[in-house]
């Protein structure tokens, strides 16, 4: 990626910002390879399996989180009651 500053805007008379995103590598919305996390290839009988452990995994913790927040909302709706 390239960006230059040239002096004026032929249109508006301000500086001017000219941006080359040739080189960037367009990405999937879903692609989190540069954030560590291979790709689970899912058209696999193995990457199906993976995808399964992860998503019970997930929702295991996700339960664990919604009970604690259900406690804490019980919790301050019971100190704030008349």
């Amino acid at each position: 990626m390239t960006v230059s500053l040239s002096s004026t805007s032929p249109s508006a008379g301000l500086p001017a910002v000219n941006v080359n995103c040739q080189s960037l590598t367009p990405l999937a919305p879903y692609d989190l390879t540069r954030y560590g996390y291979a790709s689970i290839p899912i058209e696999t009988p193995e990457g199906r399996q993976e995808y399964q452990h992860l998503q019970q995994e997930l929702s295991g913790k996700a339960q664990l989180l919604r009970a604690r927040l259900l406690k804490a909302y019980q919790e301050l709706l019971a100190s704030i009651a008349p």
